[in-house]
């Protein structure tokens, strides 16, 4: 069976210009610049169990001259945004010259040394005398040691993810594979104890070509109240060799009141709700005064009346609900914030009774918290912590 992955390595491609350029340049995001000042990370090819061929592209304009090497790092939790990696930890290669002349261009440069099954993270990063421009960040995973040739070291290796959107009779199982071969990926799951075969989703089928990719099923018709026991699963077509993952559980919800063992049906709303994303040097907190604000019925639910101070009630039970969901610390006095402004949304949801809290990036649903979970740990690669 293929080992587990222990280590994440970042790996970050960058272009720069000369160095004369430096201390004027300004920094440009992406996102959310336009995607024309954007360089654009090509996907990650030639992978063996130490090396791999990285490639990127970028329009230069205005005949600014530019030149590129390759950034990585073994920092975590990974990065966001190629921006991230910075210090002791960025290790850097040769730089590639990309010349002045106007006009698209494509490079790419083979990186070795790297470690066995390892999943190393990449972004684009172009710069010139104007500015730098961070682009978008891609993954790929080294293949098993002693495997320079993919046809001749098949597999398919599985990695079994948390459960979320769970309520009182469905859930979404998550994981994530890595393949060299064509094969399928499903999961299995009941309940502890159970007699027979175990359920099975439906079974995706990966292509020949070596990748990696994601499998999230929903499963319904559970029971409520109940532990669910689950691992995902991958089998190799040609071979039939099976190779199963971790195996994880979560528990459905019940009917009562108070904290849950797991999310409602969801996600919520998401970010559609503009007062949910975390602004410019704001904590989580703060978005959820702005939502508890303008939420009526929760603010009655917990005792407001016309007679108290609006401005106050609000205060507190935002920080109340802070600190059950695990954004403010009381003990520390330090709370979770956000290091870029309006790409983190967090979401107040109620369902049976219960209140969780859904989490996103720009439109991506990340993850959901129930109340009681305890001080968030680990954070987010964009998220960090201030001390009041």
């Amino acid at each position: 069976m293929i080992k587990k992955v222990q280590n994440l390595i970042v790996l970050i491609l960058v272009f720069t210009a000369l160095p004369t350029f430096v201390s004027a340049q300004l920094e440009v995001a992406c996102p959310p610049s336009p995607a024309t000042d954007c360089p654009t990370t090509l996907e990650a090819t030639d992978r063996t169990s130490t090396k791999v061929r990285l490639g990127g592209q970028f329009t230069i304009a205005g005949s600014k001259p530019t030149s590129g090497y390759f950034r990585y790092t073994d920092s975590f939790p990974p990065p966001v945004f190629c921006k991230e990696i910075y210090g002791s930890d960025m290790f850097a290669t040769s730089e590639i010259g990309l010349g002045s002349i106007n006009g698209g261009k494509q490079w790419n440069q083979v990186v070795s040394g790297l470690e066995p099954e390892i999943l190393y993270s990449f972004c684009a990063i172009a710069s010139d005398s104007g500015a730098i421009h961070y682009g978008d960040v891609k993954t790929f995973t080294t293949l098993p040691a002693g495997c320079d040739d993919p046809t001749n070291c098949p597999f398919v290796k599985v990695t079994t993810k948390n459960a979320f959107a769970i309520t009182n009779t469905t859930a979404y199982l998550s994981g994530s594979f890595e393949n060299t071969v064509a094969g399928k990926v499903w999961f299995e799951y009941d309940t502890a104890g159970a007699s027979g075969n175990p359920k099975e989703t439906a079974k995706k089928s990966i292509g020949l070509t070596p990748g990696n990719g994601d499998y999230k099923p929903q499963i319904t018709n559970l029971a409520t109240g109940t532990t669910y026991y689950f691992q995902m699963v991958g089998e190799e077509d040609a071979t039939g060799n099976i190779t199963t993952g971790n195996v994880l559980n979560f528990t459905t919800t019940g009917r009562s009141v108070g904290p849950g063992p797991g999310p409602g049906p969801g996600p919520g709303p998401g970010p559609a709700i503009p007062n949910a994303y975390v602004r410019l040097n704001e904590g989580v907190e703060h978005v959820l005064i702005r939502q508890l604000s303008v939420d009526e019925p929760i603010l009655k639910e917990f005792g407001y009346t016309t007679n108290q101070d609006r401005g106050n009630f609000v205060n507190n039970l935002a920080h109340n609900f802070a600190t059950l969901f695990g954004y403010f610390n009381p003990t520390t006095k330090e709370e979770v914030r956000v290091r870029f402004p309006d790409v983190a949304a967090y979401v107040i949801r109620k369902f049976n009774n219960l209140f969780f809290i859904d989490e996103y990036l720009t439109t991506q649903f990340l993850d959901t918290r129930s109340a009681g979970q305890g001080f968030k740990s680990p954070l987010r690669a964009f998220e960090y912590l201030f001390k009041k």
